[in-house]
């Protein structure tokens, strides 16, 4: 069978469920053919679904199906479908609002679906709190034409025009999940080769479980399923549990390599921190630390306080501020341009896979898995070098051989054992201090630009390039770690997770505010403002010349997000400050800046520059009791002399409906529907100097330091 006739039966689908209307619209992959199918006032589509169900259908993907669209779907057949249409949407609905609510559960397994499910919600792994997105966030995004949220509240019992209105609702999702789906296809064809390679369905996997799982079917080849599960007798027959290693305590003292030492003060104090300390968690270890637990470090920490005690975890060696974490060194530089004299070189050095080569090289592992683990991460390592990059094999043991350490925090893995995590990362850093230090102590010129978990970056005179490497060779043969070199022509540094680096080749690194090309979760407004830098900083491009060469009007694009509690509103003032009128808005809008609204100081009236809405946040008032955090938000307010009430007058204000200016001081164009205006027009009434001035912020932050 070839690849598109097994993709003809690949359909794209999406659920709305209201007290009297059941909708289904779905779009093939490859035919593009759309379906619509409804039980409502309006019509039962129940026959055709059944006839295009069965002879037309094989996969289905979605957006969260398999927590929304395809239970109901499945409550549907199997209970509901026999039903008079009226009763049909009436109970259908009832089961879709408590599974929203949580009230109701499906438990359903993946053989227990009529048709595979695909999808695109968990392969991303949107459903981690830290990469979570919703469909109208990733329609913003993906630079849908129409974003479009949800026309009438759930619930609604809708007339036969709204009905109308849910469709062409449904049926822009459906287009938004396709935009979804096109750029998931490689990860959707990637778990399709390694489901068979593997013997289990990776289908709906995100990466990290893929990795993890490929890791732990290697143990279980290698040294057999009782390393990583137990099997419990239930009265439901047998049951594997996942084992794993809990500990009450972690002295670090025991954990820390006997190799290392350090020979000036700064680095050797933070080495006896650490000797001193036995901690019960990884949470707050080294946050917010009592200043009495310090006093080893004096005077060779940087004060940082926070409620009371020490922000960070830091040292202070050669006038630059390392700082610890479990997740990993960091420290920087002050901010700036930082281009290498002619006699010098900006040097980057990093670790390769660092958290992995420490297991190998000083077989740290979870104690349940001792003389197992690291072996099975250097077959890993070996058996990834037979495949080129990017090759679904290559791609896989990668996953492999980077998901591990992350999963040694977790209780819920059998890869968990939180001592293997701290012995990793305590280790990580100070093997990284005892090369800075060797190098600043051994050779003259040095400069530190950067640290950063696996590595740092520093500035050397070019005569001195051979004898760095010597040192790092050194080091390299004392803990069998490998280290890659790299050379920048410039950097320009915000701080250490944002900045630019220009490779010797021409390439560039992007990091943080400087990055455009942003993983699908992240907020990707005012894209202009980090390709307007990259332009000034790397090609000697003033904004105010690139950003009317500049092609793509997405990227001067903004969005809002409002949470369910709060509104949003379009508000027109005139010159006094009154409200000409308002209008509501979505809770995610995209806009753009299209003028501004000043209040001029000397006739007390407003100066409007443009056209627009001014975009107010409209949010509910504040618990009415006093809570520890209202008293802190009223200290707050009177220390920075922003309040002289009394703290009664802070209750009573508190109560109040709040509201907020989305961008304060200036007039927004809403354009959520793109399909309702042109190129031509947005671009004629952008206000450029609004974004000119974003970038100018940060050229100056850089520049003025």
């Amino acid at each position: 069978m070839s690849e598109e006739n097994r993709l003809i039966k690949r359909w794209l689908f999406d659920i709305e469920c209201y007290p009297n209307l059941f909708l289904l619209c779905a779009k093939n992959v490859v035919t593009k053919e759309r379906r619509i199918f409804q039980v409502s006032p309006l019509g039962d589509d129940r026959p055709a679904f059944i006839e295009w169900f069965n002879n037309e259908v094989e996969e289905m993907v979605g957006f969260n199906n398999i927590f929304y669209d395809y239970p109901v779907l499945h409550h549907a057949l199997m209970v509901l479908w026999n039903m008079k249409g009226r009763d049909f949407c009436s109970r259908l609905f009832k089961f879709s609002d408590g599974l929203i609510k949580g009230t109701k559960k499906s438990f359903l397994k993946d053989n227990q679906h009529f048709r595979k499910q695909i999808d695109l919600f968990k392969i991303n792994h949107f459903d981690n709190k830290a990469k979570t997105a919703s469909l109208k966030l990733l329609e913003f995004n993906l630079k849908m034409k129409n974003i479009q949220e949800l026309p009438f509240p759930v619930g609604t019992v809708l007339e036969d025009w709204q009905i109308k209105e849910i469709i062409k609702y449904c049926d822009n999702d459906v287009d938004a999940t396709e935009l979804l789906y096109d750029v998931t296809l490689p990860a959707i064809e990637l778990r399709e080769v390694l489901s068979p390679k593997y013997q289990i369905d990776f289908t709906n996997y995100n990466d990290v479980k893929i990795g993890e799982h490929i890791f732990i079917s290697k143990i279980i080849k290698k040294a057999g399923e009782h390393l990583v599960y137990d099997r419990i007798e239930t009265d439901r027959g047998i049951r594997k549990v996942v084992k794993n290693t809990i500990r009450e305590s972690i002295n670090i003292n025991e954990i820390i390599l006997p190799f290392i030492t350090f020979r000036e003060e700064p680095f050797d104090k933070i080495l006896q921190w650490f000797k001193t300390k036995t901690i019960k968690d990884l949470n707050g270890v080294f946050s917010e630390i009592p200043f009495e637990d310090l006093k080893i470090l004096e005077p060779h920490y940087r004060v940082i306080k926070k409620n009371g005690k020490q922000r960070t975890l830091n040292v202070m060696y050669n006038d630059f501020q390392y700082d610890f974490g479990v997740g990993g060194i960091h420290g920087c530089i002050k901010p700036g341009i930082y281009i290498p004299l002619n006699d010098e070189l900006i040097i980057d050095l990093d670790v390769e896979g660092y958290y992995p080569s420490e297991s190998i090289q000083f077989k740290f592992e979870p104690a349940h898995l001792k003389g197992v683990y690291s072996e099975v991460h250097q077959e890993i390592k070996s058996e990834r070098k037979l495949y080129p990059k990017k090759t679904p094999e290559n791609t896989s043991l990668k996953l492999a051989g980077n998901g591990t350490y992350g999963k040694g925090g977790s209780e819920y893995s059998p890869l968990c054992d939180k001592q293997y995590v701290v012995q990793t990362c305590v280790n990580g850093q100070l093997l990284l201090c005892m090369l800075i230090e060797t190098i600043q102590i051994e050779m003259n010129h040095t400069k530190i630009l950067q640290a950063n978990t696996d590595g740092f970056t520093l500035v050397l005179k070019k005569k001195d390039l051979e004898q760095l490497r010597t040192i790092y060779h050194r080091w390299e043969k004392l803990t069998g770690l490998v280290m890659e070199e790299a050379c920048y022509t410039k950097m320009i540094i915000s701080n250490v997770n944002n900045y630019i680096g220009v490779y010797d080749n021409g390439s560039v690194k992007r990091k943080g505010l400087y990055e455009y090309k942003l993983e699908l979760h992240k907020n990707f407004s005012m894209l202009i403002v980090p390709k307007l830098l990259e332009k000034y900083f790397v090609d000697a491009v003033k904004p105010e010349e690139a950003i009317m060469n500049h092609d793509n009007i997405y990227d001067f694009f903004k969005r809002t997000k409002i949470s369910r509690a709060d509104k949003l509103h379009g508000r027109v003032y005139d010159h006094l400050g009154n409200i000409v009128s308002e209008e509501d808005e979505q809770r995610i809008t995209r806009y753009y800046i299209s003028g501004s609204m000043k209040k001029n100081k000397e006739t007390k009236q407003y100066d409007i520059e443009g056209t627009g809405v001014t975009l107010i946040k409209e949010m509910p008032p504040l618990d009415p009791k006093i809570t520890k955090k209202l008293l802190a938000a009223y200290d707050k307010a009177v220390d920075e002399e922003d309040y002289e009430g009394t703290l009664d007058d802070f209750r009573i204000l508190s109560s109040k409906i709040r509201y907020s200016n989305i961008e304060s001081e200036y007039l927004c164009t809403v354009c959520n529907d793109l399909d309702k205006t042109t190129e031509e027009f947005i671009r004629s009434n952008i206000h450029y100097q609004y974004y000119i001035d974003e970038v100018y912020k940060i050229i100056n932050q850089i520049e003025n330091e």
